[in-house]
């Protein structure tokens, strides 16, 4: 009777132990962050995760929204409206930003209407990543010295393209996005964009030969111009 006690108990530790070790090692689904004003967004930016808009927001100053720690940042069919002369969002050191869009249906977009660009890597931080899967960037006006009206990634960052559009941006060197590192673009668009002076490279994408630059699938790369007219899609410099 005693060893068929022993047997019972013993069965009820493995099975106890069981869950628990189930539940230590099972994923547990992470929580979506919703903002819907400019300083909730930028506190949870502050601690990454996954982040949803359930508004338009708009910010007035000149300091960007920072990237300081992995970020998975949805537009939702909202917009994020920078009214500076700088970029939108900036990344620190090591963090990836992954932009994508739940809502495709209605307006959604990053944008400026001044002087600026959607997003920036700084030439101080290496080992970043931007991910677009989804949304608009526009609107980015750089001034004639300056690079990369959408998007800027400097040595040791990459950027990956699976969806989204680029549209709308001008710069001097890459309207589009300027690359001086890695690139790879597997789909989205990068259209209607502009180089805006004479001795300008890349209205769609300005590349820099010392990275890599890879193309697959079916991505658009059309409609890119300098100030000329002259239709730009990718210059290698």
């Amino acid at each position: 009777m005693k060893h068929k006690s022993n047997k019972i108990v013993n069965f009820m530790f493995m099975l106890a132990m069981s869950v628990l070790l189930l539940q230590m090692f099972t994923p547990t689904a992470q929580a979506v962050t919703q903002v819907s004003t400019l300083d909730v967004l930028k506190s949870a930016l502050s601690n990454g995760g996954d982040i949803q808009l359930t508004a338009d927001i708009i910010n007035n100053g000149n300091d960007p929204l920072t990237i300081s720690k992995n970020t998975s940042l949805d537009l939702n069919g909202f917009g994020i409206l920078m009214t500076g002369n700088k970029e939108v969002i900036k990344i620190d050191k090591n963090q990836t930003l992954t932009l994508l869009d739940s809502n495709p249906n209605t307006t959604h977009y990053i944008t400026l209407n001044e002087q600026g660009r959607g997003i920036s890597v700084s030439t101080t931080q290496t080992g970043n990543a931007i991910e677009v899967k989804g949304g608009y960037i526009t609107g980015g006006i750089e001034p004639a010295s300056h690079h990369g009206g959408g998007i800027i990634v400097y040595t040791q960052s990459t950027l990956k393209m699976r969806g989204g559009s680029i549209i709308g941006n001008t710069a001097n060197y890459g309207g589009g996005v300027y690359v001086a590192w890695r690139f790879e673009m597997s789909g989205g668009s990068i259209t209607g964009n502009t180089v805006i002076s004479d001795d300008g490279h890349g209205g769609g994408v300005c590349f820099n030969n010392i990275g890599s630059l890879k193309i697959s699938g079916s991505p658009n790369i059309t409609g890119n111009f300098n100030v000329g007219g002259v239709q730009q899609r990718i210059t290698f410099i």
